[in-house]
């Protein structure tokens, strides 16, 4: 699953995920925490990166 605003980030993240051969999940960035949770919980398989802004 992938939420991240448009950036050049969002362009890396997703032909990375796509040469991994794993299958790209968009999402909206602006979901809250319990609608994200949920998305992930209705899923078989996530990936799950939160990066922490320092």
């Amino acid at each position: 699953m992938l939420a991240l605003p448009n950036t050049p980030n969002w362009i890396i993240a997703y032909y990375g995920i796509l040469n991994m051969g794993g299958v790209a999940v968009l999402t909206n960035v602006h979901n809250d925490t319990e609608t994200l949770l949920h998305h992930i919980a209705s899923i078989d398989k996530a990936l799950v990166n939160i990066p922490i802004a320092t």
